[in-house]
């Protein structure tokens, strides 16, 4: 089974899952995780886009 986000977005999501809100790191972890998110969701964006001009041709 392939999963649906990588390890390192995995592990980000549990370290904010399990950290308290007012730990001094956890707003730079925070800041980390969102890159991830991003970079995740524009890599899934850009797949389906070429998908679509795939189809098209």
């Amino acid at each position: 089974m392939i999963p649906t986000h990588s390890i390192k977005y995995q592990q980000y999501q549990a370290l904010l899952n399990l950290l308290p809100e007012h730990h001094h790191e956890y707003p730079q972890i925070m800041e980390q995780f969102r890159m991830i998110d991003v970079g995740e969701t524009s890599e899934d964006n850009l797949e389906s886009s070429s998908d679509k001009q795939m189809f098209l041709r």
